[in-house]
């Protein structure tokens, strides 16, 4: 009821859509974690969620019962951002929990500035941990055709404005252009039929939904067919995984700055970011603008692009030096509580 009060004072989350999350996910992960937590060797056990969520609850419910646990979390999007109205129960999380890892400098930020203060924990660790991507064998081939091939790749719902890709395409005349997005959702079809009524007539736009998509079928796409762009319009981020494998690829990626797409992105260096509010007609004039740019430059784009996944966002790279941080703050963490006695 605290937090309840709390969340509703500071968030602004209506008590409805409180109460309705919590009885849902909170209580039941609390009910269900915890007898399978308590089963393991504390002192050589570190208890990890991959979500700032209810599953990052279960973990402080249980350290606050067994103080000599070790557990951290990693916080993304939708967990992490305050204004996603589904981060219950932060302030306690805070005080309990040993490290929360967010992915994004953003995601850092939001937890330094609206979080954290509200909590009384001083010892808890916040440190950027990246996600990372395995980097492919091959680059995207190049073009062999007079069609301005663009990939969108996400799940389908509003927050992704897909919208806005189809808005921008129907305002572009006299440019063949192919669009393929990979990814269904919960607004798959209602989509696809505003695609069809904004797109159909235009005998310069083709557009294919593939649906929900194995993970190795999108990067056998990039490995075997030329695209010319890669587009993110949604309204909010992490650091979108789908970029790094596009960026990856070769492929030039272009985004609202928004999360932390400005993480990765930067603008005419390694790719085209936009403003956070940009609508379809600045994707529009963005498309054109990438349509005619010269080639050497588009070149070292996607040159400048490969290497800065290579950099920053290498899977062999950013996940034993994650472990690696893993490991140290556990064996901190227990020199410490045996210095205490």
């Amino acid at each position: 009821m605290k937090d309840m009060f709390f969340c509703h004072q500071h968030y602004d989350y209506s008590y409805k859509r409180y109460v309705g999350i919590m009885s849902i996910n909170y209580d039941v992960a609390k009910k269900r974690i915890l007898p399978l937590l308590s089963k393991h060797d504390r002192k050589n056990t570190i208890f990890y969620s991959y979500w700032f969520s209810h599953l990052s609850y279960a973990l402080a419910c249980f350290k606050e019962a067994k103080d000599d646990a070790f557990c951290v979390s990693r916080a993304h999007r939708f967990d992490n951002f305050v204004d996603f109205k589904s981060c219950m129960m932060r302030s306690y999380i805070l005080n309990h929990l040993n490290a929360v890892l967010p992915i994004s400098n953003q995601g850092l930020i939001e937890i330094k500035k609206r979080m954290l203060p509200f909590s009384q924990n001083k010892n808890i660790k916040l440190a950027i941990h990246h996600l990372g991507v395995d980097l492919p064998i091959s680059s995207n081939p190049a073009s062999s055709s007079d069609v301005y091939q663009i990939v969108s790749c996400s799940y389908i719902w509003k927050i992704k404005r897909l919208d806005i890709i189809i808005d921008a395409l129907s305002l572009i005349r006299d440019v063949k252009i192919r669009w393929v997005h990979f990814g269904g959702g919960q607004e798959q079809e209602s989509v696809c039929q505003y695609a069809h009524s904004k797109l159909e007539h235009l005998s310069n736009i083709s557009y294919e939904f593939r649906g929900q998509t194995p993970h190795e079928d999108v990067l056998n796409y990039y490995e075997n067919n030329h695209v010319d762009l890669f587009i993110n319009c949604s309204d909010h981020e992490g650091i979108p995984v789908s970029i790094m494998e596009a960026m990856a690829s070769g492929v030039i990626c272009m985004a609202r700055e928004v999360g932390g797409n400005g993480e990765i992105i930067k603008n005419r260096e390694n790719g085209y970011l936009l403003s956070s509010d940009s609508d379809s007609t600045e994707f529009a004039n963005a498309i054109l603008d990438a349509i005619k740019e010269q080639e050497e430059t588009k070149n070292v784009m996607r040159i400048n692009g490969i290497k800065k996944v290579r950099e920053n966002f290498d899977s062999t790279s950013v996940y034993p030096l994650f472990c690696k941080f893993l490991k140290t703050q556990f064996q901190n963490c227990i020199t410490e509580e045996r210095k205490n006695g």
